[in-house]
């Protein structure tokens, strides 16, 4: 539309935009004034103003104020410090210090990135501004979510646009004002309303949005989505690109890819995607639109890859149902793919160096019970710190188990007995872990969160590690065919009451492959089953003259022994899993009864059921013919 024109204030934001360089010399102006600060959230697209800040020159230099922030506590700066084009300003509170060093680009934005408390690499912008106060937005009233709901319910489209107008008018400082002037935008966009009508639209949400840059990005890929005034969405993603430069966040390149394609240049958006990616390389939305992108331009190769790895990057069943799909057209079957993905898996670096245990000789085996799901994205975090403990710490220290529960989705690697203990100590939650029983620690956090919780972990680990139990736990365990015979012996040389104390022998798989929704795919030392039964053995103290006749200095306590044969263990866990389906209605969207031989292990336990204490532990490896961590001939 050649004669189509721009309403004023748009028409400003895009000269504002277009004409901002990336990266001007500041040292014609200094970094004197006032600045508003702004942190990225995880998803790296939302952030949120934390502080505003003053900046004045000195004597001694550069000086700084936090003048005004959305926190209750007091803000000092230590540091602030100038080379070249680049700022560092180090933050202070009780809680702990914020460091920003960040690059001045033009004369009215810094973008670099904070680290210090939660904070590792997060990326942040500050803006120049006018404000001297940040003030605390305050919650919407009943009454404005009541007027905001019956505007936006109303079916007829002109009246919707009147009331939310109206809600504007009313509510000027409601923070649903702002969706109220994307309702109105969406409501003349869907509904086909003309140019002019649209851009002024746009117009209004995009100077009256808090986040001006976000919403005039989002304003571009909505019309885009529509195929509505690509040319003119086109403007505003280049604006916003050239203000950004190199730096410019995913999503944004995300809204250009998107206006390309419908333009009809794919190649070129999958240049913009792949610009994303080098931003941001494990941002697993960037990667499925590169699989698509490439998918549409016949570049199967590529196209897999990129599937793969978004699938790698989000670990999700939709990623995972998108990458089967295509590789199922591809090669015309499944065959092959779960161990390419095994193998990626294997590929990828540790999230962090567990390192291995170098203290004090232990004097016990600690018990560590996790309780998790696959489901269950916090659990994340505790996982993978569960892994790094099996790394760092040797089976003289450690005894480690995961029991699988339907927490807070359908789990396939939930047995009777992960329940059966979840009921014993009370777990309504994932993730809940116990240390020898009585120490605990509750919940959990996303994968970028595992060191902190191996941290935690390790210590309650070693705190513990030094307190001996007085007890000796024999255990072993053999395949003959597809038959486990197994004993646990436990023996104590001193008066050691023997009351409310229980013997318990948990079979385990070293590792089960399943990708649930949290997108972890090895899982460590799952329990299969509790031999003979959850209950446990209780012990009792075996009279002297017995031990004497057996030749043992130390007195029998209690014995568990036993054959499992795992076709029929195999066949239980259907029927539980069978069952589940059928009570709950809820569908497994993989099965993972059978049990692999080669990866069984034995962990027995001796725990007192008044006070849930597990005084000793110990684990052994199966032995049978091609496990990989058993003593036996391959």
């Amino acid at each position: 539309m050649a004669n189509l024109k721009y309403p004023l204030r748009i028409a400003l934001c895009l000269l504002v935009l277009v004409s901002a360089a990336p990266a001007a010399s500041w040292q014609s102006n200094g970094p004197e004034g006032r600045w508003l600060f702004h942190i990225f959230l995880e998803n790296g697209n939302d952030k949120v103003a934390v502080f505003i800040a003053e900046i004045r020159s000195g004597d001694d230099g550069l000086q700084g104020e936090v003048i005004s922030s959305n926190a209750e506590v007091e803000f000092t700066v230590p540091r602030l410090e100038q080379l070249g084009n680049v700022l560092r300003l180090d933050v202070q509170s009780v809680q702990g210090t914020l460091s920003f060093v960040g690059e001045l680009k033009g004369n009215s934005l810094i973008q670099g990135t904070v680290n210090g408390s939660t904070f590792k690499d997060r990326a942040f912008v500050a803006e120049r501004t006018q404000l001297g106060d940040l003030g605390r937005p305050k919650p919407p009233t009943r009454e404005e979510r009541l007027a905001y709901q019956r505007a936006v319910s109303n079916r007829d489209v002109a009246g919707r646009i009147a009331a939310l107008q109206q809600f504007i008018q009313q509510y000027s400082r409601s923070q649903l004002k702002d969706d109220a002037y994307k309702q109105i935008f969406l409501a003349h966009l869907k509904n086909k309303g003309g140019d002019q009508e649209v851009l002024r639209a746009a117009d209004a949400w995009g100077v009256n949005a808090p986040n001006r840059f976000a919403a005039l990005n989002e304003i571009a890929v909505l019309l885009a989505g529509e195929g509505r005034l690509l040319d003119f969405a086109e403007k505003i993603s280049e604006g916003l690109l050239k203000r950004f430069g190199d730096k410019s966040p995913p999503d944004y390149l995300h809204g250009r890819a998107l206006i390309s394609s419908k333009k009809g240049d794919k190649r070129q958006a999958a240049e913009y995607l792949e610009r994303a990616l080098k931003v941001d390389p494990d941002n697993g939305e960037t990667l499925r639109l590169l699989a698509e992108a490439w998918e549409e331009l016949g570049e199967e190769a590529k196209a897999e890859q990129y599937h793969l790895q978004a699938f790698m990057e989000s670990g999700n069943r939709l990623s995972l149902s998108r990458l089967e799909k295509f590789y199922q057209r591809r090669h015309g079957s499944l065959e092959g793919l779960h161990e390419i993905i095994d193998a990626e898996y294997a590929r990828r670096p540790s999230l962090f160096d567990a390192g291995h245990y170098k203290g004090p000789e232990p004097q016990r085996v600690v018990l560590l019970e996790l309780f998790t799901g696959s489901e269950c994205g916090p659990c994340q975090a505790s996982d993978y710190a569960f892994d790094g403990l099996l790394e760092h710490f040797p089976d003289t220290a450690l005894a480690a188990l995961q029991y699988h529960i339907h927490v807070p989705g359908p789990d396939p690697m939930t047995s009777p007995e992960s329940l059966q203990r979840a009921r014993y100590y009370g777990v309504h939650s994932t993730p809940d872990a116990y240390f020898a029983g009585n120490g605990r620690r509750v919940g959990g956090g996303n994968r970028s969160r595992a060191p902190f919780f191996f941290r935690d972990y390790k210590g309650l680990v070693e705190k513990r590690l030094a307190q001996p139990s007085g007890l000796e736990i024999g255990l072993s365990g053999n395949l003959e065919g597809k038959a486990l015979h197994f004993r646990s012996t436990v023996r104590s040389s001193g008066e050691l009451p023997v009351e409310d104390l229980k013997l318990r022998l948990a079979l385990a798989e070293a590792e089960v492959h399943y990708t649930g929704l949290n997108g972890v795919h090895f899982h460590r030392n799952v329990v299969r089953a509790m031999l003979p039964d959850a209950a446990g053995a209780t012990l009792t103290r075996a009279p002297a003259s017995q031990a004497a006749s057996d030749g043992d200095q130390a007195a029998m306590l209690g014995e568990v022994r036993g054959v499992l044969e795992l076709a029929e263990l195999e066949q239980r866990l259907k029927a539980f899993l069978d069952d589940f389906e059928q009570q709950s209605g809820r569908r497994f969207k993989e099965r993972v009864e059978k049990i692999d031989p080669r990866q069984l292990r034995l962990i027995a336990f001796v725990q007192n059921d008044q006070t849930r204490e597990v005084l000793e532990a110990a684990i052994v490896d199966v032995q049978a013919p091609g496990n990989p961590t058993s003593s036996e001939p391959q």
